[in-house]
């Protein structure tokens, strides 16, 4: 619904005078904030019935690779890294897992 609003407010704005766009823009500018601020006070993720969410600290990482290379030790798998462009094919796991609950995520399943 919220597409469906920016697509005609995009379209009607040729038709406005010049106030008119620019409360139009400011009322743009308004609902982009408050987008930010709706997904920076989340704390998961929830989509068809199933919730996400971190458990513990979240875990910064320098580059991608260093987290592949964890979750690929974590794993015992690479091959999900290399579909995804993470990690080259022969390329070996040089990570090792912590042990900590930082950054661990948390999959509940789903409510049919």
């Amino acid at each position: 619904m919220a597409t469906l609003i920016v697509y005609a407010t995009a379209a009607l704005a040729g038709n406005a005078s010049r106030t008119g766009s620019l409360i139009l823009l400011g009322l743009l500018l308004v609902s982009a904030a408050l987008l930010g601020l709706s997904n920076e006070l989340s704390t998961y993720l929830h989509m068809h019935g199933c919730r996400i969410s971190v458990v513990g600290e979240k875990k910064q990482y320098a580059r991608r690779l260093d987290m592949a290379m964890e979750l690929i030790h974590e794993t015992g798998r690479n091959d999900w890294a290399i579909g995804l462009g993470l990690a080259l094919p022969g390329s070996e796991s040089s990570a090792s897992g912590s042990g900590k609950d930082e950054g661990k995520v948390e999959i509940r399943p789903c409510v049919q």
